[in-house]
């Protein structure tokens, strides 16, 4: 089912994929009401395939994670502080 009715707003800090420096995207989601009778979730949030329910971070950044530290075989902590 397709709701429109908001039933709320809040905010998401996420980290990005850094450019001249840390970025950081604010999104602020939407909380909408279910109006399914037998819907046992009253409300949900909006998600994207980009940006899974409760990230810190989007899924681009986590993938070039990921693929620089396949190419450089260091450590995930060592590789994300250069």
């Amino acid at each position: 089912m397709i709701s429109t009715r908001v039933h709320s707003r809040r905010s998401q800090r996420l980290r990005d994929i850094p450019v001249a420096g840390p970025v950081e995207v604010i999104w602020i989601k939407r909380r909408f009401f279910c109006d399914e009778y037998l819907c046992p979730r009253w409300t949900f949030t909006e998600e994207t395939a980009q940006v899974p329910r409760r990230a810190r971070s989007t899924r681009r950044l986590r993938d070039a994670l990921v693929a620089a530290v396949i190419g450089s075989g260091r450590a995930a902590a060592e590789t994300a502080s250069s």
